[in-house]
């Protein structure tokens, strides 16, 4: 199950924790981020781990991770080995990230930063999925069940919210939509939930903190590391915050038992 805890560097994959780079947002000022960030357990392990603990950790995520990678290797030869490469779809996906620093906070936790919520997708087989294609276009998990069952030839019932990817596979499209919407409601260590709900599109993202009425918004074309919280910007938020705060008003709108309230 790694990368994840507990820690545990893979031993044939060391990393010197001295040449780890820490992320240019451990940086980031605070002032302008909603209170669960400021305050939750992920910054306080962050305080606790200080920069000798970060590279550390960040050492161990990296090794861990390069254990994956050999693994996944290691399985891909196999098919190739038995001739099974040609009729099997690798998928290569996780279900989260984890902040090793970044906007001074350590592990998962009440924010919807790229670090959390973008994550590796990758397909794999020979013959069929073109090597070397990548898209940047927007992509959910919901979209995994869709696509295999129309490469299994099954029919998708009309009430599943993803779609089918392939298209962006063969490369008869470059996108499938102009939102996604996020969602976080995990309760934290004190035991009270800290929901966010949000929405990315191709430039900009929004989330939304209903507990204390905070809100963020990036330029993720300008602000990649999503450093300046436009929502409570000294000169006011842009005209687009409207935008995006309707298209979470519609997104709430169609959930049937609100998990917010």
């Amino acid at each position: 199950h790694a990368p994840h805890t507990p820690m545990a560097p893979h031993p044939e994959h060391p990393y010197d924790p001295a040449d780890v780079p820490l992320a240019a947002s451990t940086a980031d000022d605070l002032s302008s981020k909603p209170r669960p960030q400021r305050t939750g357990t992920p910054h306080q392990a962050y305080l606790a781990l200080g920069e000798a603990g970060l590279r550390k950790y960040q050492a161990t995520y990296y090794s861990m991770i390069s254990g994956i990678d050999a693994n996944v290797g290691r399985l891909i030869e196999h098919l190739r080995s038995t001739g099974r490469d040609r009729d099997t779809l690798v998928i290569f996906v996780s279900d989260n990230g984890w902040m090793l620093g970044e906007h001074q906070m350590y592990g998962k936790g009440a924010a919807l930063y790229e670090e959390l919520v973008r994550m590796p997708l990758v397909l794999w087989r020979p013959g069929v999925v073109p090597a070397g294609r990548i898209s940047d276009a927007l992509v959910s998990t919901l979209d995994l069940f869709p696509t295999v069952a129309g490469r299994a030839g099954a029919s998708v019932p009309d009430d599943v919210s993803g779609l089918d990817l392939w298209p962006l596979v063969d490369g008869s499209r470059t996108s499938l939509r102009d939102e996604l919407f996020l969602e976080y409601k995990e309760k934290g260590s004190t035991g009270r939930a800290t929901p966010i709900l949000g929405v990315v599109t191709r430039r900009y993202k929004y989330a939304r903190y209903p507990a204390t009425g905070e809100e963020e918004m990036y330029d993720l074309a300008s602000d990649p590391l999503e450093v300046r919280n436009l929502a409570v910007d000294s000169g006011g938020p842009p005209a687009e915050i409207n935008d995006l705060r309707a298209r979470v008003d519609r997104f709430a709108a169609t959930i049937a038992r609100p998990f917010w309230k």
